[in-house]
């Protein structure tokens, strides 16, 4: 299945938060079913932040996984 033939509508949870671990504020992305146990962390590069996931975890999400993106500390939303 390619990237663009997944629907986003089929996403039936989406949480967008900070999480502050050592006093530094992490930005996190949980997609799916918050029921399924079945989940995937993607991890990003050295640059990367969950903005290279976007055409990826909704294919993961319509097969059935819960999945977890976040920006690495100074990348993204997160603070430095």
């Amino acid at each position: 299945m390619k990237p663009r033939d997944c629907n986003r509508a089929t996403e039936k949870w989406v949480v967008m938060s900070f999480l502050t671990i050592d006093g530094t504020r992490i930005y996190y992305e949980i997609h799916g079913n918050r029921d399924n146990l079945e989940t995937l962390v993607l991890l990003n590069h050295g640059f990367g932040s969950t903005k290279m996931w976007r055409d990826i975890y909704p294919c993961l999400v319509e097969k059935g996984y819960k999945v977890v993106t976040y920006d690495r500390r100074g990348y993204g939303r997160s603070e430095k």
